[in-house]
């Protein structure tokens, strides 16, 4: 189970969907984050995407391009694609949903695509940030308030594991933490997403067992408190990390496994092993250096130094970027004096011991000046978990140290705030190895043998309760199924996801990375509401004991990782709790009932677009037939009409993208049909704004203003100054809702059409153009029926849609003004 290459996967199919040619990128703000911790500029760039932009930014019509829409289904965002498509600025448009899209809102998104741009309409389940391969997050900060779900939150996070269960293609059981409401109305959530569309969606080949395991943060408040000493874990403590991004300054690096080598095989080792390794980075940078420094005195040293720079210059950047971090972190572990206090912080956690000598120490450490008000408040929380009921009389003294030190009423409230979030009533686990005989016994056991590392003594609960799901020994009554469980949900599982509520750290990532390679017949998945620090988890402790704030709305994007910047330094009021507002996103029970990955909601024929797209006898035959858009057939049915091109003849297409009346008057003109010498001496000449594919026996021109003065000279090149027979024009205007000013652009259009028909015909041309019924249609009229002595007939061929405004004017016999 790869989270990554699931985004990646599905990233790769929408811009190999939207073809060849020059493309935009338009996404929203949870979009761009997305896919912002897949897929790399440089990677995107090889798919012929140029732009990247926000859907709601301004933006210049640009036709030649095609645009690749990677948005959610929220109501802003449909209200934006709304007056995207009115008035398209792209050539085509490919729409791509990170989620389910309604019914309602795909039928909307018919009505508005009255120029039918839309090439293709998908559901991609690419719903959450896909942080490595083994740890996501639908990026939920602050989801519960008052011990409730925040309005929208709920929905968010079942949406964003329906993503990864689709993605991975995972039917799973589900379980959750039955202590907590919360870890129970999410269980029961999703289960309703998954029963709604087990036949359809969910109806995947078995894999073997996949089980869904939801647990509570306030279950286990210790393990984002610790100070950690991994280098993910500690860099995100002491720097945060936001969308696999650290900021060093002005600086900042990626930390991402998929593109950093040294980052993929050392994120789990520990601050000691770590400086050994950027040692050794060093050092063999080093000698590549110096390899390269050597004089080029041959062809062969010049071909060596090219083909070894790239690496070279990768591994640099991999040094630079390594020791920079590594400088900043041992500099704050200084400064700090994270050594004493962390090493006080294990002995609370994991150990623990006398409770009159601890509070002294904590005491001590508080009041010196080296340690900050962070890590004084951490080792007062501390201190408050581990001797809750054995020595609660200690606590004001705690909060009065703290006050001393500078904390302010709300500061120091924190520690009332996390007792009441993840004390003992509100636990149910034996956090402490306290409760029991069994547990003193292995704790003080523990403490006797000693551990190879003092700063790592600690493990998290949810590495515990891994490995009993693992073995299938974690106890129904503890951790319930939402429905009756099977003889197989009994067993062993083959995959294991687990989701925590309130967010996961960094070091419980580990725990899954150590259990994936201890247990290898198991593969285990993390997830959470958001990924935390001490500083983050504080924030959402606040947020979840306090109801009396304004909530936030669902559907926004928060950062992911710390989202708080660096933890060391003064801390921030819990009153100055940051939070981001989120677009209302709630989709109905009919989401799930559409087909997924295929054009256009195939399972709702009563959708207008569908009748339209995939009902219409000319969008099937065109499919049939090869024509690239059902608008070859208009062209086709006017020449049957009105027997309009004759073999040999030489003929100018305007406007001609995507190439469908292209492709008519090659196959009419230089089919294998038509006898020789009929055949080679036709020519036929087609230009257009946007990019037009080649095609076979035509010459296209891309990029061409019909307006630009440089236009009649590429013509004529391509004709090599041979007179044209006929002018055809299919030209017309991104629609602006207006039909009367619509139709006046239009007629511009051919009138632009009908200058290059008289500067290029010869006597007895023909003329051909697109109208929108309007007032301003008799303009053009005139003028055609005094340079075409043939005849001009108004022909809306039955290709043409009943309700479409647009016709043609057929015009014959031009009669050339005399000089």
């Amino acid at each position: 189970m790869d989270v990554v290459k699931a985004i990646r996967d599905y990233i790769q199919t929408m811009l190999q969907i939207s073809g060849q040619g020059m493309k935009i990128l338009l996404m929203d703000q949870e979009t761009i984050e997305i896919l912002s911790v897949a897929y790399t500029m440089s990677e995107i760039s090889k798919h012929e995407v140029f732009l990247l932009e926000r859907l709601e930014s301004p933006r210049q019509p640009m036709k030649h391009l095609k645009a690749v829409v990677f948005v959610r289904p929220t109501k802003a965002n449909m209200q934006l694609l709304h007056a995207e498509l009115r008035s398209p600025k792209y050539g085509s448009y490919c729409l791509f949903f990170s989620q389910a899209i309604s019914r309602q809102d795909l039928k909307s998104l018919a009505e508005h695509d009255e120029q039918e741009v839309v090439r293709e309409v998908q559901e991609v389940f690419a719903d959450y940030l896909a942080l490595s391969p083994l740890l996501f997050t639908p990026n939920q900060r602050l989801a519960v308030r008052g011990f409730a779900w925040q309005p929208g939150a709920l929905q968010r996070c079942a949406e964003g594991l329906a993503g990864v269960l689709l993605s991975l293609k995972r039917l799973p059981f589900i379980r959750y933490q039955n202590s907590s409401a919360n870890a129970r109305r999410l269980a029961e959530q999703l289960a309703g997403l998954v029963e709604r569309e087990k036949e359809g969606l969910f109806n995947f080949q078995e894999r073997g067992a996949t089980h869904l395991l939801v647990l509570d943060r306030r279950e286990d408040p210790v393990t984002p408190l610790l100070n950690q000493w991994t280098y993910q874990a500690m860099v995100h403590e002491l720097l945060g990390i936001r969308n696999n991004v650290v900021e060093l300054g002005d600086t900042k690096v990626n930390l991402s496994a998929q593109y950093d080598d040294f980052y993929r095989d050392h994120w789990h080792v520990n601050f000691g092993e770590l400086g050994a390794a950027v040692k050794q980075l060093m050092e063999e940078f080093q000698r590549k250096q110096q390899a390269t420094a050597g004089k080029i005195e041959s062809i062969g040293d010049m071909k060596n130094f090219v083909e070894n720079y790239p690496a070279f210059k990768k591994l640099s950047g991999s040094v630079t970027k390594h020791v920079n971090l590594m400088s900043e972190i041992s500099k704050l572990v200084g400064e700090r004096n994270l050594l004493e206090v962390s090493e006080l912080e294990q002995e609370l956690a994991a150990l623990g011991g006398e409770a009159h000598a601890h509070l002294q120490r904590v005491q001590h450490l508080i009041a010196s000046p080296k340690v900050t008000e962070l890590d004084a408040l951490r080792l007062a929380l501390l201190f408050a978990l581990r001797y809750e009921t054995q020595a609660a009389s200690a606590l004001p003294a705690l909060r009065d140290a703290l006050a001393r030190r500078g904390l302010n009423e709300q500061q120091t409230g924190l520690i009332a705030a996390l007792l009441r979030y993840g004390g003992v009533k509100a636990r149910t686990s034996d956090l402490f190895g306290t409760q029991t005989p069994l547990s003193v016994t292995k704790r003080l056991f523990k403490g006797i043998k000693g551990v190879e590392n003092i700063f790592t003594q600690h493990q998290p609960l949810l590495a515990d309760l891994i490995d009993q799901a693992c073995k299938a020994k974690l106890k129904e009554a503890a951790y319930p199924f939402v429905s009756a469980p099977s003889a197989a949900a009994q067993q062993r599982p083959a995959d294991l996801i687990v989701f925590v509520v309130g967010g996961v750290t960094y070091v419980e990532a580990l725990a899954v990375h150590n259990c994936n390679k201890n247990i290898p017949v198991v593969n285990v998945l993390l997830g959470g509401t958001s990924v935390i620090n001490t500083r983050s988890f504080l924030e959402e402790v606040a947020a979840a004991v306090d109801s009396s704030a304004e909530p936030p709305t669902s559907g926004g994007s928060a950062p992911t990782g710390s989202s708080s910047g660096p933890a060391g330094g003064r801390i921030s009021s819990t009153q100055n709790i940051s939070i981001r507002s989120r677009a209302k996103s709630i989709i109905s029970s009919q989401t799930l009932q559409l087909q997924r990955r295929a054009y256009c909601a195939i399972r709702n024929p009563g959708n207008p677009w569908v009748v339209r797209q995939l009902r219409d006898v000319y969008v099937r035959k065109a499919r049939y037939e090869s024509y690239r858009c059902r608008s070859a057939y208009k062209l086709m049915e006017m020449h049957e009409k009105l027997n309009l091109f004759q073999p040999g003849q030489c003929i100018v297409e305007c406007g001609a993208a995507p190439g469908s009346w292209t492709q008519v008057l090659a196959r009419q003109l230089k089919g294998p049909q038509v006898p020789e010498p009929a055949r080679s001496q036709a020519l036929i000449v087609a230009f257009d704004l946007q990019h037009i594919a080649p095609v076979p026996n035509a010459v296209c021109l891309s990029e061409v203003d019909i307006r630009s003065a440089q236009c009649l000279a590429s013509l004529r090149e391509a004709l090599t100054d041979r007179p044209v027979d006929w002018v055809l024009s299919d030209m017309a205007p991104s629609a602006s809702g207006e039909r009367s000013l619509d139709s006046a652009v239009c007629v511009e259009l051919c009138e632009l059409a009908l200058q290059l028909c008289l500067r290029l015909g010869r006597p007895g041309s023909g003329f051909v153009c697109k109208l929108w019924d309007g007032a301003e249609t008799a303009r053009l009229e005139a003028p055609l029926r005094r340079f075409f002595t043939g005849g001009v007939r108004r022909v809306k061929p039955p290709a043409s849609r009943g309700d479409s405004a647009e016709f043609y004017f057929v015009a014959r016999g031009l009669q050339l003004p005399s000089a």
